[in-house]
C-alpha cells in the first residue's frame, strides 16, 4: 500500500500539489477573512492607499513604502467601477485640508463617515494582500525546488507556509508584513540565481526583486547586508587561490552599482505615481511635523531631508529617505508593551523568542530543535571526513546558507530593537525557517528508520492544528501557552487587533442582549458593527458596570499599565482575580455583573 502511494506521489508532477495547497490557502483565507472586522493598521493603510490613487498626493502613512497600499488602492478602485458603489473620498475636511498627515482620522472618515459601505471598501482593499499570499505557495515550492532539486523539499515548504496560522493571519490584511516576507524570498531566489549564473538577465531580476522589495517595507533594507556578506563570501569560497579572485570581486562590485541604479530607478517612477499631484509645499511641511523634537538629531534630519526633497532629480527619492527616518525614529522611540503579566515601554530582549514559541505551531518547533541537534551532530561528522569535498558541499547549498544568514541577521535585528510588535514583525524569518525545516525532514529525519511514521504525525498534527484554529488566526497560541489564557500573555497583534467585533456582534445575537458596556481597542467603529446593540464606551475609571461588560484585551492589560505610572489611575481591579465569563474570538473579554 505505502509503495503504491509512493508511487503516485512520484508520478504526479508538483503543479498539481501547488495548485491544491493554494486551494485550501485559499478557502482558509478568503473564509476567516470575512469574520474579521477592521484590524488597526488597516485604517489608515486603506485610506492612505486609496488617496494615492485618486488624489496622487502621499501625505498619509510616508512612514510605510507604498506597494501593498497602493495594489490596495487600484483594487479599492476596480471594486468601485465594477460594483458602482461611488466610494467618497473626504477630501474637503479638516483633516485632509488643514493636516498632511491625518491618517487615523482619514480612514474613520473614509471607512464610518462618508456614507461608504465600510465591509465593502475593506473586502476589495484586502483581495491584494489575498491574492500575494497565494502566489506565495507557487514562489516557495517552484524557488525551493529549483534550488535543491527535491520536489519532497518543496511541497513540504508549501504545507508548512499553506497551514501557518501566523502565516495565514498576516496574509489576509492591508499590512505590509506578508508581501514582505515574500519578497525577501523572492530576492535570495534569483540573488543565488546570478551568483552561480552572473548574466545580465539575472542582473535586470534581481534588480527587479530588490525594487520591489524596497518598496514593500523598510526592513527589506536588511537584503543589503545579507547580500553583501554572502556575496563576497561565495565568490572567496568558489575562486579561493584563483587568479580571478581579485577580477570577480570588481565585477560583483560594479554589478552591485548597476543593481542600486536600477533600483533608485524604479523607486522614483513608484513614488512619482504616488505623489504626482503632492505640491512641493505639503511634501516639506510633511517633513517638518514628522519630527516635532526639539533635538539636534532632529534638526539635522529636516534640514537634510529638506534639501533632498528641493533637489528636483531627488524629490521622490527624497519621500522615500523621509519613510525610512520615521522608521530609525520610531524603532528609537519604542513602543509599550505587555508580555506575561509584565509591561515595558521600550523592549523585552526575550519578547521574540516567547513570541515564536508560543505562536508558532508545536509540531513545527520541535522538529525544528530536532533537526538543529542533528545537524550539529551530521556537520561535526563531515568536518572530521577529509574524503568530503567540503568546498563543493558549501557552493551547492549556497541557496540554504543564504535564507539561513538572513534568519539569523533578521533574529538579531529583531531581538536588540526597541519594537515588540507581534510575530508579524518576524514574519520574513517565521516563513525562511519553513524551507529550513522541509530541508532537514527531508535530508535528516526521512533517512532514518522510524522517520515515516514521524513524517506522518508530524504533518498531520501541523494541518490539523491549523484547521482547528479557523478562523482565529491572528489570535492563535499553541498548547504552551495555555487554554484561554492568551489575554494574560499577549496584547496587540499577537492577540488583539480589533479583528472580533463582528463575532462579538453574532454572540450578542445569540444571548439576546440589547445593552452592551464596552472598551474597545482598534480602529473600527462599534456602531457600525452592531448597529442594534445600545452600546456604551466605557473605561476601567468609569468602574464597574451592570449587566454585560466587553473588554478588549489590550485595553484590559493596559489598564494596569497605566495604573503602573499613575498611582491614582483606577483600573479594572474588580476583574483582576476573575476568569471571563465569555471570551470572544480570544481577544474580547465578556464580564456579567447583576451587582455592585
Amino acid at each position: 500500500m505505502l509503495n503504491k502511494l509512493l508511487q503516485v506521489y512520484n508520478k504526479t508532477p508538483l503543479w498539481v500539489f501547488i495548485l491544491g495547497l493554494t486551494l485550501i490557502l485559499g478557502v482558509l483565507a478568503f473564509g476567516s477573512s470575512a469574520g474579521d472586522s477592521l484590524t488597526v493598521d488597516e485604517s489608515p493603510h486603506i485610506v492612505a492607499g486609496y488617496s494615492y490613487v485618486v488624489e496622487g498626493d502621499y501625505r498619509l502613512n510616508p512612514e510605510h513604502p507604498p506597494l501593498l497600499k497602493l495594489l490596495s488602492g487600484i483594487s479599492i478602485w476596480l471594486g468601485d467601477k465594477l460594483t458602482s458603489q461611488n466610494i467618497y473620498f473626504p477630501n474637503n475636511i479638516p483633516a485632509w485640508n488643514e493636516k498632511v498627515n491625518a491618517q487615523w482620522d482619514m480612514g474613520y472618515e473614509l471607512l464610518f463617515q462618508s456614507g461608504n459601505d465600510a465591509d465593502t471598501i475593506i473586502w476589495w482593499a484586502r483581495l491584494p494582500t489575498i491574492l500575494i499570499l497565494l502566489l506565495g505557495v507557487v514562489c516557495i515550492a517552484y524557488s525551493v525546488n529549483y534550488h535543491t532539486k527535491s520536489k519532497s523539499i518543496a511541497i513540504i515548504s508549501s504545507v508548512l507556509y499553506v497551514f501557518s496560522p501566523n502565516v495565514i493571519a498576516h496574509g489576509r490584511l492591508v499590512t505590509t508584513d506578508l508581501i514582505a516576507s515574500l519578497t525577501f524570498l523572492v530576492v535570495i531566489d534569483f540573488w543565488i540565481r546570478y551568483l552561480k549564473i552572473p548574466s545580465w538577465r539575472h542582473i535586470i531580476y534581481l534588480t527587479l526583486a530588490i525594487g520591489i522589495a524596497f518598496l514593500a517595507k523598510f526592513s527589506t533594507i536588511l537584503l543589503i547586508p545579507l547580500m553583501i556578506l554572502t556575496g563576497f563570501s561565495y565568490i572567496f569560497i568558489k575562486y579561493w587561490k584563483d587568479k580571478r579572485l581579485i577580477f570577480k570581486n570588481i565585477i560583483l562590485i560594479r554589478d552591485f552599482i548597476i543593481i542600486g541604479l536600477g533600483v533608485f530607478i524604479i523607486i522614483n517612477l513608484v513614488y512619482f505615481i504616488t505623489m504626482r499631484n503632492m505640491s512641493l509645499d505639503t511634501q516639506l511641511r510633511l517633513v517638518q511635523e514628522s519630527f516635532p523634537q526639539e533635538n539636534q538629531i532632529s534638526d539635522l534630519t529636516k534640514q537634510g531631508l529638506s534639501n533632498i526633497i528641493q533637489t528636483p532629480s531627488l524629490r521622490y527619492f527624497g519621500q522615500y529617505m523621509l519613510g525610512q527616518a520615521m522608521v530609525i525614529q520610531r524603532v528609537g522611540g519604542g513602543n509599550t508593551t505587555f508580555l506575561l503579566g509584565e509591561f515595558t515601554n521600550q523592549s523585552f530582549i526575550e519578547y521574540f523568542p516567547l513570541t515564536y514559541l508560543l505562536k508558532e505551531n508545536l509540531a513545527a518547533i520541535l522538529s525544528l530543535f530536532s533537526i538543529l541537534l542533528i545537524s550539529v551532530i551530521k556537520l561535526t561528522h563531515i568536518f572530521r571526513d577529509k574524503k568530503i569535498n567540503l568546498k563543493s558541499r558549501i557552493l551547492n547549498n549556497w541557496y540554504l546558507i543564504t535564507i539561513i544568514c538572513m534568519i539569523a541577521i533578521y533574529w538579531i535585528i529583531s531581538v536588540r530593537g526597541n519594537l515588540n510588535l507581534g510575530i508579524r514583525h518576524i514574519l520574513p524569518a517565521v516563513i525562511l525557517t519553513y524551507i529550513v525545516i522541509a530541508f532537514g525532514i527531508v535530508k535528516l529525519l526521512i533517512p532514518m528508520k522510524f522517520s515515516r511514521v514521524i513524517l506522518g504525525i508530524f504533518l498531520s498534527w501541523y494541518i490539523l492544528a491549523a484547521i482547528l484554529t479557523y478562523p482565529n488566526y491572528i489570535s492563535s497560541l499553541n498548547i504552551l501557552a495555555g487554554q484561554n489564557q492568551g489575554y494574560q500573555t499577549f496584547t496587540d497583534s499577537n492577540l488583539d487587533w480589533g479583528q472580533d467585533l463582528k463575532r462579538l456582534n453574532n454572540w450578542t445575537k445569540q444571548k439576546n442582549i440589547d445593552t452592551l458596556y464596552i472598551d474597545y481597542f482598534g480602529t473600527g467603529d462599534v456602531k457600525y458593527y452592531l448597529p442594534d446593540i445600545n452600546i456604551i464606551p466605557i473605561k476601567s475609571t468609569d468602574g464597574p458596570q451592570i449587566g454585560y461588560t466587553a473588554i478588549s484585551a489590550t485595553m484590559f492589560q493596559d489598564s494596569f499599565y497605566n495604573r503602573q505610572n499613575d498611582p491614582y489611575y483606577q483600573e479594572y481591579w474588580w476583574l483582576v482575580w476573575r476568569r471571563p465569563d465569555y471570551i470572544i474570538g480570544n481577544s474580547i473579554l465578556i464580564y456579567y455583573n447583576d451587582k455592585y
